[in-house]
């Protein structure tokens, strides 16, 4: 008999640690790759891609001619967006994204080289109100940014182009763009599919097999 329950309950206990092994495998996160996007003569506003939907504003969403697989944004004076929203089918943490970024500001019209400003802003919004905002300095160099430990829980993502905080007296009066960056790879991972944490029973549950176990081997002997 003892063989027979431990028999059973092992094999409805290896089903059972199956199951909850598999659901307590963290979902992997999107990332959006942007390698379906157009170049900008395909006058796009809307992208989706791996369930997540992306749109424009102040410009079309495509990548600049000779680098697809990327979008251009640029402040002002061209096609190109300056300002990307996303939003996926369920709540979701922004992880990175990856961005190559140039400017052209000058502090005056003599200077020959680009000074550096906070020229991308991103923000985090849920339900409507901003909940994480940051703005940094794209750099003259392709990198990954990684978000704040603020930016879960979102409903939509911004990224866009700003502009310098005093354009007087700066190549920005008569030359546009200002500031231009292309954005790739952005990584989201959805946060209402998360790790589910082992039942505080099923050690317990497993012990008690294990003596059902040694109970039925010791039966066995006994009987031998």
């Amino acid at each position: 008999m003892f063989e027979w329950i431990h028999r059973g309950d092992v094999m409805r206990f290896i089903v059972s640690l199956i199951g909850l092994l598999l659901f307590c495998v963290p979902v992997q996160a999107v990332t959006v790759d942007f390698n379906a996007v157009s170049d900008e003569g395909a006058f796009e506003f809307l992208y989706a891609e791996k369930g997540v939907v992306s749109f424009a504003s102040g410009g079309v969403l495509a990548h600049k001619i000779g680098n697809p697989g990327s979008v251009h944004m640029t402040d002002g004076g061209t096609g190109y967006a300056s300002s990307i929203s996303f939003v996926a089918s369920g709540l979701f943490n922004a992880v990175q994204f990856d961005i190559d970024g140039v400017n052209n500001y000058c502090t005056d019209f003599s200077c020959t080289s680009a000074e550096a400003f906070d020229n991308v802003k991103v923000v985090g919004e849920r339900d409507g109100i901003v909940v994480a905002s940051s703005s940094f300095y794209s750099e003259e160099y392709a990198r990954t940014h990684i978000f704040g430990g603020d930016f879960v829980n979102l409903d939509r993502l911004t990224i866009s182009v700003l502009m310098p905080g005093n354009i007087i007296n700066s190549t920005c009066m008569l030359q546009s763009p200002c500031s231009f960056f292309d954005i790739d790879n952005l990584v989201l991972d959805y946060a209402d599919v998360t790790t589910v944490p082992l039942p505080a029973g099923l050690p317990l549950y497993g012990a008690g097999i294990g003596i059902l176990a040694l109970m039925a081997r010791r039966r066995k002997k006994a009987r031998n």
